[in-house]
């Protein structure tokens, strides 16, 4: 999944990289993970690339697919942001339904809005660890959390680095041929 609200447009082909959220079953709850960027992180990329980037507004991406995924339904919503804090605040505000947005272009912590928790993993990732989601009684998402410093000499995890190869090989044959799943 790269992000749901991105299309590539090379010459005589445009690849919208994941038009679907991912929705998965995990431990008997079903968890839906979209993916969104805020236009401005491209701001400082070449002009010939961002000419070639097609992005929807995070909000105006994010209002269909969240209430189609309610609507399924799911336990879940999970949104992966890549901008700025304040727009990852206006989206949980604007669009009910999401439960959890990770902020990927911040290094602070965030705290709650509107219902919907917001993370961040920090500078370069620093400050990664175990978040546990849980519904209260009344509906409510709770959650617990443990910090976890990863360093430079952990092990890499096999499963996450074939998952990488397959995302990289998916990719280059979409570009190639202009296949619409890539993120796949």
């Amino acid at each position: 999944m790269l992000a749901n609200n991105l299309t590539l447009c090379l010459e005589d082909r445009c690849v919208i990289f994941s038009p679907e959220p991912l929705v998965k079953n995990r431990g008997g709850e079903t968890v839906s993970v979209l993916a969104l960027l805020d236009p401005r992180v491209f701001a400082l990329y070449p002009e010939e690339l961002r000419r070639s980037l097609k992005l929807e507004e995070p909000v105006q991406t994010a209002v269909p697919l969240v209430s189609a995924l309610r609507a399924r339904p799911v336990d879940w919503v999970v949104v992966l942001y890549h901008g700025p804090l304040e727009e990852a605040e206006r989206l949980a505000a604007l669009v009910p339904g999401i439960d959890l947005i990770v902020v990927g272009h911040e290094q602070r912590l965030v705290p709650p809005l509107n219902g919907t928790l917001l993370v961040s993993p920090g500078e370069e990732g620093n400050r990664v660890g175990m978040l546990t989601l849980r519904k209260d009684a009344r509906g409510r998402t709770r959650s617990t959390h443990q910090f976890r410093l990863l360093r430079f000499e952990d092990p890499r995890d096999p499963l996450t680095l074939a998952r990488l190869e397959r995302y990289r090989r998916k990719l280059r044959e979409a570009l190639k041929e202009g296949n619409a799943a890539a993120g796949r």
